[in-house]
């Protein structure tokens, strides 16, 4: 089941394992500190996790917002907000092209379904929804 993420003109469809591709890549954009955290969801120690409690590691996410909310709150909140649907801001939006700065690299990188080929999205489409997002005033979603 995918999930489609939408800014006012703008929109891309994506399955679960883009989408965690594309906040893995966020992530990323981000300083070692939060993006190694954020990763540890991604790796064994999660499992670890699921059977002795997540205490350590929402206090540590919390402790790193704190620190970082600034420069990266809102690219945290993106990270943290469900994978189901969520509603993110215009500040979020420019916060996450500010992380991206002037680069293209990930641009190419498939975040939609591959086997879409051409036509599946790819990072840089993601992009354009941000770019959307804070030229509209109205942030982006996804369901």
């Amino acid at each position: 089941m995918g999930l489609t993420i939408r800014s006012e003109n703008n929109e891309i469809t994506l399955g679960p394992g883009g989408f965690l591709r594309l906040k893995k890549a966020v992530a990323g954009l981000t300083n070692k500190e939060i993006s190694d955290h954020y990763n540890i969801l991604l790796s064994e120690e999660f499992i670890h996790m699921l059977y002795h409690g997540f205490e350590e590691y929402d206090r540590t996410t919390e402790e790193l917002y704190e620190k970082y909310k600034d420069e990266y709150g809102e690219v945290i909140d993106f990270l943290y907000a469900p994978d189901t649907s969520a509603n993110m801001t215009c500040s979020c939006a420019e916060q996450i092209l500010k992380a991206l700065g002037g680069r293209t690299d990930l641009d190419d990188m498939v975040i939609g379904y591959a086997g879409w080929g051409e036509n599946a999205a790819k990072f840089g489409s993601f992009r354009k929804i941000l770019e959307d997002a804070v030229k509209t005033r109205k942030g982006f979603y996804w369901y």
